[in-house]
């Protein structure tokens, strides 16, 4: 069975810890699967001017950049957006001559399902779409993205979304198909478990960690507000860590002793279990979220969660290990709600073996297990 991803999420030599997520299925893949033979195709859209090293240009094999020994090669397609959707789609079909494909793999609607959809209405081919979340809830609100998006998801012999919710979103924006599966994201268990570690930190009070961006869909203008609050409710003694997955972008000021604050940038993945054990308590504000990975890599961990109340993550976060708060309030409200959750959660005594336990049945292997079964079905 010979698969084609058809994705720009995935590690790259200018982004290493860069989807991750879809490493993850195609390092199960290669494991579990020796029937199975994979290659990627990684379109670009146009080289923003202002940032050409966000663009890597050329092929290249995973080992390349220190994730596998296995020769992991990665098609690059630049500039496509100079030449059309038509254009891309006949280069996948091109690519068939070096790869004959069964089966095409899109990981991010737009435009690559699209794309997908032609490829199957020239040669046949059926195709996977799996909806991540950005990809539906911000480019379904643009009418020009939406009508695509809904045109390849309409076409895919089936659409893959990481959570309930997320389904429920592309379905008020117009998708109207029973052709849908719900596989969610995993983790991987040997990376997120519970374990020792001692603080880099000069004293010994909670840590609070965040993980993500500053964006404001990841509730990242809310950071100084609540992170002020928190500091003042437990009288300065308390840390914060902030983990941030690009190595681009500014950060807000803190305000707050440097020697309380540490910032780390693309930390490997394989090193972020280590982190975790570091937190008392994980920090996560979103307005958005697909499928909200930290929350059950930080339970695996034995990390309690503080989320945002919002439907994805109460899809995968149980009331006994954590707790949530209305984002939809004036942002001092949000940060003394804050602020007093962590409180109550410093002083909860959880059950972090039950966590762990919990967050086991959302294993990388289960979700490339239920991935495998899904194109032997259609390939029947």
């Amino acid at each position: 069975m010979k698969i084609l991803y058809l994705t720009n999420l995935i590690p790259c030599p200018d982004k290493p810890v860069g989807g991750m997520f879809n490493y993850k299925r195609i390092e199960g893949l290669e494991k579990d699967y020796s029937d199975v033979e994979l290659k990627i195709i990684f379109p670009d859209s146009i080289v923003r001017k202002p940032f050409p090293y966000l663009h890597w240009k050329r092929d290249y094999d995973f080992s390349d950049i220190g994730l596998t020994d296995k020769k992991i090669h990665v098609r690059k397609y630049i500039e496509y957006f100079n030449y059309g959707l038509k254009y891309l789609a006949k280069q996948v079909i091109r690519f068939k001559e070096e790869f004959d494909y069964d089966i095409i793999h899109v990981h991010w609607t737009y435009p690559y399902a699209y794309v997908a959809k032609l490829v199957k209405a020239l040669i046949n081919v059926p195709y996977i779409v799996t909806c991540h979340g950005s990809d539906i809830h911000n480019l379904m609100l643009r009418d020009g993205h939406r009508r695509l998006i809904l045109e390849g998801l309409k076409d895919a012999d089936k659409v893959v979304f990481v959570s309930d919710s997320l389904c429920g979103f592309a379905k008020k924006q117009g998708y109207d198909r029973n052709n849908f599966q719900i596989i969610t994201n995993g983790i991987d268990p040997e990376v997120f478990c519970l374990s020792d570690n001692s603080s880099f930190f000069e004293n010994d009070y909670p840590v609070i960690g965040y993980i993500s961006d500053f964006s404001k869909v990841k509730g990242g203008d809310l950071i100084p507000s609540i992170v002020n609050a928190i500091d003042n409710k437990l009288n300065g003694k308390v840390n914060f860590l902030f983990i941030l997955k690009s190595k681009f972008g500014n950060y807000p000021v803190i305000g707050l002793d440097e020697n309380r604050v540490k910032i780390l940038r693309t930390v490997p993945y394989n090193e972020m279990g280590k982190l975790y054990a570091v937190m008392n308590l994980l920090l996560m504000p979103s307005r958005q979220e697909g499928w909200p990975c930290t929350s059950i890599e930080a339970l695996a961990c034995g990390v309690p969660v503080l989320g945002s109340d919002i439907p994805p993550i109460r899809e995968v976060v149980p009331d006994e290990y954590g707790s949530f708060v209305d984002i939809n309030q004036s942002d001092d409200i949000v940060a003394d709600e804050c602020a007093s959750k962590v409180v109550a959660i410093l002083n909860a005594d959880y059950d972090i073996k039950a966590m762990n336990l919990y967050s086991s049945k959302f294993s990388w292997k289960s979700v490339v297990k239920s991935e495998v079964e899904l194109y032997r079905k259609i390939l029947i």
